[in-house]
């Protein structure tokens, strides 16, 4: 997984700012050379983790976004709130009656390579997609 080097955006966020991070992310993709037809998907790619990163964890985090030759990445860290489980990246869709389970299935197939890490007291997710 490419790490950040340089970091080209981070901004930190929480449950009222998430509009906000959406409209920065939105304006900031062109400069990221993000394809007019895929910023949809990596906006919607981003809320999911972001908004899992607030109901989930401690209710904020952080977003880093930075782009390689070929690939747009973004990572959203958060403090955990409940140390007995780790986000699990589904393979498949949840059963259509289950109310939670979607966020990190849709950020896969949305954008790309989903990876959760543990750190600490801080889950990591990184969204990695080929922009060629």
């Amino acid at each position: 997984m490419p790490m950040p080097d340089p970091e080209i955006f981070e901004v930190p966020f929480d449950a009222a700012r998430l509009a906000d991070l959406r409209a920065a992310v939105v304006s900031y993709a062109p400069r990221l050379g993000v394809p007019a037809q895929r910023v949809d998907a990596f906006v919607a790619a981003i809320n999911e983790v972001t908004t899992n990163a607030v109901r989930y964890g401690t209710g904020a985090g952080r977003l880093r976004i930075w782009r390689t030759a070929d690939h747009l990445c973004c990572q959203v860290v958060n403090r955990r709130r409940d140390f007995s489980t780790v986000p699990v990246i589904a393979t498949r869709p949840p059963p259509p009656d289950s109310a939670t389970g979607r966020g990190l299935w849709l950020a896969h197939h949305l954008w790309g390579k989903v990876t959760v890490e543990e750190q600490d007291e801080m889950i990591i997710v990184t969204l990695c997609g080929d922009l060629t």
